[in-house]
């Protein structure tokens, strides 16, 4: 077996490909903590308290340059803002395109993940 690299040159490349960051749309993102745990990735969303329910409209940004949005609702009565987000990005029912670009317009709709 022969390399058509040195050792040192492909351990070089191996450490700049771990410090390099991971892919991202370089837009701004909301800090939302949930008693111990941060809510990552939030481009954007809208949040109702209505009738007892806490509902959410949420962006988040995925882990190669995309996005998409998400829709969700739980009980108000012992939930957060920050608890309607979390579980709405985690959980919650996702957006067409369309949807998601009649809420989200400022965001890139090329990016968005189907």
């Amino acid at each position: 077996m022969t390399l058509d690299r040195a050792p040192e040159d492909i351990l070089r490349e191996e450490q700049a490909r771990r410090d390099s960051p991971p892919p991202s749309l370089g837009l701004p993102h909301y800090n939302l903590y949930t008693g111990q745990r941060a809510v990552t990735g939030v481009l954007n969303y809208s949040y109702w308290n209505c009738n007892g329910m806490a509902m959410c409209i949420a962006a988040k940004e995925g882990a190669v340059a995309d996005w998409a949005a998400y829709v969700g609702a739980i009980p108000a009565l012992a939930s957060s803002e920050e608890d309607a987000v979390d579980w709405t990005v985690r959980k919650g029912a996702k957006l067409s395109r369309e949807q998601a670009h009649r809420w989200f317009p400022q965001l890139p709709i090329e990016a968005y993940r189907e």
